[in-house]
């Protein structure tokens, strides 16, 4: 039987952790934090959250952000 975990939220103002990569982007940052810290959890947590930094990602592709001035 395969469990389907809910994927946790990775929003721009979410708290992204120390000695994560900054991109310029802070979706992209987002997503990344949410990747950054794997070593710290589970190995039963990283497809879930692999997943929904994946999916972050491929929103970001989706919505590109505004160019810079």
């Amino acid at each position: 039987m395969t469990e389907h975990h809910q994927q946790p939220d990775l929003e721009p103002d979410q708290d992204v952790p120390p000695g994560a990569p900054e991109t310029g982007d802070a979706r992209v940052d987002a997503a990344l934090g949410g990747v950054a810290g794997l070593d710290d959890v589970d190995v039963d947590e990283h497809a879930e959250r692999l997943g929904a930094a994946h999916a972050a990602l491929q929103e970001v592709l989706r919505q590109p952000a505004d160019p810079q001035p």
